[in-house]
């Protein structure tokens, strides 16, 4: 796909090019002012040269600037824990090398050339925060080219037959592509249709040019609008990691099936020792099936084993992307804890959802309390007494229990991935915190022996005593 790609856009650069030189001839053959349009459009010409040989290659190291920038203005973010079990805040002056053995270079000390532009990109690999180094390439990625990506014709022999060009490259190119547009393009457009309206002709040698101009103008209007190159340095970036978590998993991924056959290989040993001189039919048929279980369980571990791989790299790519929305809201001065936020408005309303049914679930219990502490021990027979403290205890233990499963169904409704909601308000009576329930009520109803129950205190609801308020 990406090398069909590259293929048209330097069909359509190379023919923008060829074209312009033969719009120049037709310019040069007019007579009188007609001829100005040749000086500007040298002009352009120059004007491309310049960017492309110059600038172009040049802004590539803005990317160290970039980042020192950030560095400075939002420390937050460059905070680590490589190479040390407490979080680190890298600065302009951290080494490059996490703990190194012996002083090395900081990122400020780096100079602006492909040397600088390397170590400053592996100093932040080393302290895991090569996500913001890809932030900072892929904003400058649509301010940057180089020759090879400029220059008409040594594009197409050196991209021409790569079956794969990498998203970078085309990248570079669409920006030559824009610089030659908004150098010669656009005026050819211009000078060309005005030629055209006062000659009152159409000729195929001024419209030709004007056609593929068109052409790239629209390609190079597409190419700032929608940020292609960002786009394609965001997919270089996202390649470069996935690279990186194959080549780190892949001594993992080979360890674990390298065990994986040698557990293989120590069953079958045994599994021989075990049926050797058994040449029964019966031994024969039992010795095949416990091979086939064996090969089995082999066969589930290396697919176990590049599941884990998959996943793995999954989530590195997740994380990835996450860490660059995150840098990018920053950015934006948008908020970077979306995720935190969203969560604290859940939270709030989970507790908003279960406020009310505690507050009924005290309620009853002081209700309950209410009444125990209103009977009177001394005018009550033993009987009523305990009759009455049951009853009490048998309401007050039915309200709580619809209470309990609402409130089972609000922490269900709360609830990810639980099959089952865990114990808390609507699973335990007794670890109320009034110290009143019960998970099933028992009155004696027998005070102990030489007691008086005293005005203010009602008797023991299991070992608990109620106290008027």
């Amino acid at each position: 796909m990406i090398r069909g790609v590259t293929n048209l856009v330097l069909m359509i650069s190379d023919l923008d090019i060829i074209f312009s030189i033969l719009f120049a001839v037709q310019v040069f053959g007019l007579d009188g002012i007609w001829k100005l349009g040749l000086i500007v459009h040298a002009a352009g010409v120059l004007t491309y040269l310049v960017g492309a040989l110059y600038f172009g290659p040049k802004q590539k190291f803005q990317v160290i600037n970039m980042v020192k920038d950030m560095m400075n203005k939002c420390p937050n973010q460059f905070t680590s824990r490589t190479g040390s079990a407490v979080q680190t805040t890298v600065k302009v002056d951290s080494r490059l090398a996490p703990n190194a053995s012996r002083p090395g270079r900081t990122f400020g000390e780096l100079t602006m050339d492909d040397q600088g532009l390397d170590q400053f990109k592996r100093g932040m690999a080393a302290w895991d925060l090569i996500h913001i180094w890809n932030f900072c390439e892929i904003k400058n990625a649509k301010n940057c080219t180089e020759l090879q990506h400029s220059m008409p014709f040594l594009r197409l022999a050196r991209f021409g037959f790569v079956a794969e060009p990498t998203p970078k490259d085309l990248g570079c190119i669409l920006n030559a592509n824009a610089l030659y547009t908004f150098c010669t393009g656009i005026f050819q457009l211009v000078y060309g249709t005005i030629i055209m309206a006062v000659q009152g002709k159409v000729t195929l040698e001024v419209m030709l040019p004007l056609c593929i101009s068109g052409v790239s103008f629209l390609l190079s209007l597409a190419n700032v609008a929608m940020d292609f190159s960002g786009m394609l340095t965001a997919i270089e970036g996202e390649r470069c990691l996935k690279e990186q978590v194959l080549q780190d998993s892949e001594n993992e991924r080979v360890a674990q099936k390298r065990h994986a056959e040698q557990t293989r290989d120590s069953q079958l040993v045994l599994l021989e020792s075990q049926f050797q001189g058994r040449l029964g039919a019966a031994d024969i048929a039992e010795k095949s099936s416990r091979k086939e279980e064996v090969m089995n369980s082999y066969k589930m571990n290396v697919a176990d084993n590049e599941r884990h791989n998959l996943s793995l790299l999954e989530m590195e790519l997740v994380n990835y992307r996450s860490r660059l929305d995150c840098i990018k809201a920053v950015e934006r001065g948008r908020s970077a804890q979306l995720q935190n936020v969203q969560r604290a408005s859940s939270m709030q309303e989970y507790e908003n959802s279960m406020a009310p049914l505690r507050a009924v679930k005290e309620r009853i219990n002081q209700v309950a309390r209410d009444k125990l502490n209103a009977l009177d021990p001394d005018v009550l027979s033993g009987d009523d007494y305990r009759r009455q403290a049951e009853d009490i205890q048998r309401e007050r233990m039915t309200k709580l229990g619809v209470i309990d499963e609402q409130l089972k169904t609000e922490r269900l409704r709360f609830t990810e991935g639980q099959s089952r909601v865990p114990a808390g308000d609507a699973a335990v009576y007794s670890r109320t915190t009034d110290g009143f329930a019960s998970p099933e009520p028992h009155f004696t109803g027998v005070l102990p022996p030489g007691s008086v129950a005293h005005a203010d205190i009602a008797p023991e609801v299991d070992g608990h005593t109620c106290r008027k308020n």
